[in-house]
């Protein structure tokens, strides 16, 4: 059972680039609303990288909910793919002039998130097939 939320907002995003930054934004101004510009740098990482994740492996519009009580803000993000996200070993290349290098800087994405946010997880929506991806930041 989920706790008490005292506040929440909701986005429905399409499935483009753009919608991580309109993701990002959001919870930037969510987190305004409700005086807490404190969290505001680890919230905008994470809800980054899991909005990247929906647009680059679920491949489906998702939405982006945050919420909050006097102790925590909770970050969801939702999608239509029922693949859960699987933390990976980010490549790194071999040497600086590597041409390819920055085409292999991903799957740091996962690390960020359980080292920006108090806990994450994964619930499955059985339902609609999809899934939602968590986070929890502690109000300092």
């Amino acid at each position: 059972m989920e706790p008490e939320l005292q506040w929440s907002h909701h986005l429905l995003l399409p499935c483009e680039a753009t919608s991580v930054r309109r993701a990002r934004r959001f919870a930037h101004e969510a987190l305004e609303q409700h005086d807490l510009e404190d969290l505001a740098q680890a919230v905008e990482i994470v809800v980054s990288e899991l909005a990247t994740n929906a647009t680059l492996h679920a491949r489906t519009p998702f939405s982006v909910t945050m919420s909050g009580d006097d102790d925590a803000v909770l970050v969801k993000v939702r999608d239509q793919s029922s693949t859960p996200p699987v933390p990976a070993v980010p490549a790194s290349p071999t040497f600086p002039e590597d041409v390819n290098a920055t085409a292999r800087v991903g799957g740091r994405g996962l690390g960020l998130v359980s080292h920006f946010s108090s806990a994450w997880g994964v619930r499955p929506d059985a339902q609609t097939d999809g899934k939602t991806v968590w986070a929890t930041f502690q109000i300092p």
